[in-house]
């Protein structure tokens, strides 16, 4: 907030003791489980962790919805899971046989092969996937 220059008036609250710090105040201050004040701060709290923890999910979900593999018939989101379980990076799935790959994504040669050539031609060509 100092950074930004913000003259607001902040404060905290711990958790483990629910105990309510005040910004430039040594001692927290300590109030009855009971209060309603406290419920209410509790809540505010609770709400924020809620909306950030939903937030950052959906980014998450955002940044993993679409792989170079999708194009590929045959493969899904389950496979790609699969794929990147078992594979570290784009690199290993490049370096991997054909039977391997039949095993891990579960797929017959053709669909392997199609993994393994993509994820070659991503390597030596710079490949970007537009969206």
């Amino acid at each position: 907030m100092k950074a930004l220059q913000l003259n607001v008036p902040a404060i905290s609250i711990a958790k483990k003791n629910e105990e309510i710090f005040v910004e430039n105040q040594g001692e927290p201050i300590k109030l009855e489980q009971k209060s309603a004040v406290l419920r209410l701060i509790q809540y505010v709290r609770d709400e924020s962790h809620r909306f950030a923890i939903n937030y950052h999910k959906k980014l998450r979900e955002k940044s993993v919805k679409r792989t170079i593999f999708d194009d590929i018939k045959g493969i899904g989101k389950s496979k790609v899971q699969s794929l990147f379980h078992e594979y570290k990076n784009i690199q290993e799935i490049a370096n991997s046989d054909i039977e391997k790959m039949k095993k891990v994504l579960a797929v017959n040669e053709k669909i392997a092969t199609q993994v393994i050539d993509l994820a070659k031609k991503s390597l030596n060509k710079n490949y970007i996937r537009e969206n």
